[in-house]
């Protein structure tokens, strides 16, 4: 049986410990007030002060790639992203289920916080692919941001905290030269720079 606990940071005393059962392949996310661990399709939220259970929900499918990329917290939300592509909302406060949204692709893509907006890439009926970004809290679709990308072509992208408008970084790996480039929301491009074609070999984005 494995079991989750909160140690002391300078003594490493227990501090409390709660059992999770059979299944070690857990994922954790601290937020505000609670700790949320995820098993497989299970998730429960524990009292960060004191280890009591504050709520349990069940998940349409298992979290995407761990609490970094399938698992997002605001003041009041968590919102979760799952192998079946599906993104939904919960109040971090209670469990309860606030949102859903089925993406369109039918295998999970890469999907990332900028801002206060949840963004994946997904494509259209002419397999373009294009940007598509949500409200944090609502999961609200925002217009999407064409791209102009065909299944052909190797771009790369992830987001970026640089500067004071919202934006991303994309690298392409066919073009010739090799070049990254910091795109805001309405395609403008803020910076460019051309990379040697080897060194394309080791970007990794993840």
């Amino acid at each position: 049986t494995f079991n989750a606990a909160l140690l002391d940071g300078a003594t490493g005393k227990v501090l409390w410990e709660q059992p999770l059962g059979n299944t070690d392949s857990v994922n954790y996310v601290g937020a505000g007030d609670v700790v949320i661990a995820v098993q497989e399709n299970s998730m429960r939220a524990f009292d960060a002060k004191t280890g009591a259970e504050r709520w349990s929900a069940r998940l349409s499918d298992r979290v995407t790639s761990g609490q970094q990329d399938g698992i997002w917290a605001t003041n009041d939300r968590l919102i979760v992203h799952t192998y079946d592509n599906v993104l939904t909302a919960y109040e971090l406060a209670t469990g309860v289920q606030v949102a859903q949204h089925t993406l369109r692709e039918t295998s999970p893509q890469k999907t990332a916080r900028i801002g206060d907006d949840l963004c994946t890439t997904e494509r259209n009926d002419e397999n373009l692919e294009y940007l598509q970004c949500f409200e944090l809290a609502t999961l609200t679709p925002r217009d999407p941001i064409p791209r102009g990308l065909d299944w052909t072509e190797s771009v790369f992208w992830t987001p970026t905290t640089a500067g004071e408008q919202p934006s991303y970084l994309r690298a392409y790996a066919d073009a010739d030269p090799p070049r990254i480039e910091r795109v805001t929301f309405d395609g403008t491009v803020l910076a460019q720079r051309e990379l040697d074609s080897d060194f394309m070999t080791i970007i990794d984005f993840t």
